[in-house]
């Protein structure tokens, strides 16, 4: 898949509007430009859940709710579980926003801009079904610390990094606001080595290709699968977004060679499946926000 510019028009015989793509994303294969336009529209459907959700996070959990339950009994992190929860959401609302809005009108962009746009929704989304999907509450604590102490290392690197600033005073963390952080985090952390990367990007794909699975959004049969497939966008993807140059060689690999479009139909139902546990988890007693049969389910890599 390379990131050569092409400008062309793609029409239907719908009534909706005209698919206007300015970037080769291998739109010429078999079922690709429909394939696309079902994800779209599954985009669509997350902006109106979305809606439906408090854009203020300390108001996203109604009282007795289970995310309500779960934010009181989570640590007290320096990143707060809600916050944590709003800005998954948003990050992945607003990447897949940004994507349909390149495939859908007439701007120029490349594959690296649509990598590096996906790879933010999965990540924000990811975190959300992590942490909020498992039906064991246990696990779902388990979890959450996990997610925070996360969030809470990367914090600290950046403080850590901003108090030694020279020049830029403003930019610094004040000395109790830095200390306060500090003390939360080592509270947090317990003491306890962080997991490494791999091991712990491996379990958080085995529990997005599992709650995929059985939540009604994919083929039962098929979490591991899955896993694979979300794990190879949050490498190859991760790489484009860092400006390295070794994404490049795998596009010569016909076996490595990936697939956007099927790569956007996996993003695009973690992120769905993101907004409706978030929806169940933050009512004290409503139903679930979509159907098992409105839920869409990830084709994979699509037949050519």
């Amino acid at each position: 898949m390379r990131g050569t510019l092409v400008v062309g028009v793609l029409c239907s015989t719908c009534a909706c509007r005209t698919l206007v793509v300015v970037v080769d994303i291998g739109l010429d294969a078999d079922g690709a430009i429909e394939h696309l336009r079902r994800q779209l529209a599954i985009v669509e459907l997350i902006d109106k859940l979305d809606g439906q959700l408090s854009p203020d996070p300390y108001r996203l959990a109604e009282p007795g709710s289970e995310l309500a339950a779960l934010a009181e009994t989570a640590p007290d992190a320096p990143v707060d579980l809600l916050l944590s929860v709003r800005a998954g959401l948003t990050a992945a609302r607003a990447a897949l926003d940004q994507i349909a809005s390149l495939l859908g009108q007439d701007l120029p962009t490349d594959t690296i801009v649509l990598q590096a746009l996906l790879r933010t929704a999965l990540l924000g989304a990811g975190r959300v079904v992590f942490a909020l999907a498992p039906a064991d509450p246990g696990q779902r604590q388990r979890n959450v610390r996990v997610v925070l102490r996360q969030e809470s290392r990367s914090l600290m690197q950046g403080l850590n990094s901003f108090a030694e600033f020279e020049h830029l005073a403003l930019l610094k963390p004040h000395g109790g606001y830095l200390e306060e952080q500090r003390r939360k985090n080592k509270a947090l952390q317990d003491g306890s080595q962080p997991a490494g990367e791999a091991m712990t990007l491996k379990e958080v794909a085995r529990v997005i290709g599992e709650q995929l699975a059985t939540s009604g959004f994919a083929d039962p049969a098929a979490p591991d699968v899955l896993a694979e497939h979300i794990m190879w966008i949050w490498h190859a993807y991760s790489g484009a977004a860092h400006g390295y140059a070794w994404p490049w060689l795998l596009s010569d690999v016909a076996s490595l060679a990936g697939d956007f479009i099927a790569d956007l139909g996996l993003v695009v139902p973690v992120t769905h499946l993101a907004f409706d546990v978030a929806q169940r988890r933050c009512r004290s007693n409503c139903a679930t926000a979509t159907s098992t049969a409105q839920r869409q389910q990830p084709a994979g890599p699509r037949p050519t």
